[in-house]
């Protein structure tokens, strides 16, 4: 058996308060600091660089297939303080975002519920992020490559989890789903569905205080050996 480091790193820490919450308070907003963390650390450009084909490649925090990064954000804020509740889009050039449509705090989180087809304990996020894909910036490099897709999905799962990991150090609880609505997201965003379509959404917030019913309570450890079926 492998041994354990004694004294786990601060990064380790992170790792092992990483998990799904299904409960947030809405007694506590989310600060714009918190926001323009996460969305720096998760979504932020932080560099540039040009490829041997002269594409210009921008670095995030994860990896991307070919270091295209086609994954958009889409934030829903419905409780941040300082962030007037509504529909936006995240830019990565300036780290700013543009609000789409302006919506009241209760609607916001209908309509992110709504959007993950009534899952409304991931609606009550204090801000919720639509990702989408350009495809076309995957597709005119791999267009006759059978994994491209399987490449976005896998661009999607990086980034929801560096959001669960930076949540988690910001003290905030976290989600990432692919029960989406993606007809009628798209249709919100005014999105074709075939130059950019929806991925999935993810979403942060303060997590409500002690756990909610609907989250696994874990037993440290690994879960012992089931028994072997009886013989024949």
């Amino acid at each position: 058996m492998l041994r354990s480091p004694r004294e786990p790193k601060e990064l380790y820490r992170t790792l092992l308060a990483r998990r799904t919450t299904r409960a947030f308070d809405p007694d506590v907003a989310m600060t714009i600091d918190e926001l323009g963390t996460v969305l720096h650390y998760v979504f932020g450009c932080h560099g540039y660089g040009t490829t041997v084909a002269d594409v210009v490649s921008i670095k995030r925090t994860s990896p991307s297939g070919g270091g295209l990064h086609p994954i958009e954000a889409y934030p829903i804020v419905s409780n941040v303080a300082g962030v007037e509740p509504g529909i936006y889009r995240y830019s990565v050039r300036d780290h700013s975002i543009v609000r789409l449509s302006a919506l009241h705090p209760d609607v916001a989180r209908r309509t992110a519920t709504a959007f993950m087809c009534g899952q409304n304990y991931f609606g009550a996020a204090h801000v919720s992020f639509v990702l989408t894909a350009r495809f076309y910036r995957n597709h005119w490099k791999y267009r006759q490559h059978q994994k491209a897709y399987a490449g976005i999905l896998m661009d999607a799962a990086h980034l929801s989890q560096t959001l669960y990991l930076v949540s988690a150090e910001l003290r905030l609880g976290a989600f990432v789903t692919l029960a989406i609505n993606g007809l009628d997201i798209e249709k919100r965003l005014g999105l074709d569905g075939v130059s950019e379509g929806v991925i999935a959404m993810t979403g942060c917030g303060p997590a409500a205080p002690g756990l909610s019913p609907l989250e696994l309570q874990f037993t440290p450890g690994a879960p012992p050996a089931a028994p072997l079926p009886p013989a024949a």
